[in-house]
């Protein structure tokens, strides 16, 4: 059946319930700010594989859509700003494209938390990378450490003592992000995964898979890890990341320029 024969003998206008139910629901369509529209509109359109020739001048003509983004989920934001507004620890307020960023960092090792060695994957590196990163690309300069880093935790790699820390730094510090690192192998003592889950109201798997797949171009067992991501409640994204600090790093490198975008959507 062709799709011209289809449409007469299937397609049917709305009714006006169906078209109310549409409308009313509107608000929870999935959209992306004006800028993003515009700059993949920006980009010259790929043609598709083809072997009819007559469809050659269609497939190299740039279309109302763009092949980046769905027409079905994903509408233009008119008249809206870049960036909302986001307030900070003290009650005043930042503006700027990348937007006012609160995090929250969760260090899982129960050597660390010991005494054994010093936290340097979250209390440095984490810790020194979103601040170094925020603070150059921000416009606004007079966002200071303590409002880019809301909360720090130390815990042992325990389930109850991790999903405290997340719950916390969720609930009562309103942290946008809170990040952990460790406990995300396959050792027994490795439960940092199951801690999270046990607080997230909705998971975000493509994050915790492209993490993977960037760390696999660098590390052969990048495979083993577990690491999950997600949201509590809508408000803030719960990331686990690796314990070493190299690992760290890199998986920052691949995070940080996603969460602006993120947190816009999570908080619209």
């Amino acid at each position: 059946m062709t799709q011209k024969e289809w449409k007469e003998k299937w397609q049917m206008k709305a009714t006006e319930e169906v078209l109310e139910k549409f409308k009313s629901g509107q608000e929870m369509h999935a959209k992306h700010p004006k800028d993003l529209m515009e700059a993949v509109a920006a980009l010259p359109l790929q043609p598709r594989a083809n072997n009819n020739n007559n469809n050659n001048n269609k497939n190299n003509t740039r279309e109302n859509n763009t092949n980046m983004l769905s027409d079905v989920c994903c509408e233009d934001i008119e008249g809206e700003e870049v960036c909302v507004t986001r307030d900070t620890v003290d009650g005043t307020v930042h503006e700027g494209f990348y937007d006012y960023i609160s995090f929250g960092i969760i260090t899982v090792s129960d050597r660390a938390f010991n005494g054994v060695y010093e936290d340097i994957s979250g209390n440095v590196v984490m810790r020194e990378t979103i601040e170094t990163y925020f603070k150059t690309n921000d416009r606004d300069d007079s966002i200071n450490s303590t409002e880019i880093i809301r909360g720090y935790k130390l815990v042992p790699d325990e389930i109850d003592e991790i999903a405290k820390a997340i719950s916390y730094m969720s609930d009562e510090l309103k942290c946008d992000v809170v990040l952990t690192t460790g406990g995300t192998g396959l050792a027994k003592r490795d439960v940092t995964p199951e801690a999270t889950k046990s607080v997230l109201t909705r998971e975000v798997k493509g994050i915790a898979e492209s993490l993977r797949a960037h760390a696999r171009r660098y590390e052969r067992h990048a495979a083993l890890s577990r690491a999950v991501a997600g949201l509590r409640n809508d408000q803030s994204l719960i990331v686990n990341l690796p314990g070493r600090p190299n690992a760290v790093s890199s998986s920052l490198a691949v995070l940080l320029p996603m969460l602006p975008h993120a947190v816009r959507q999570m908080k619209s």
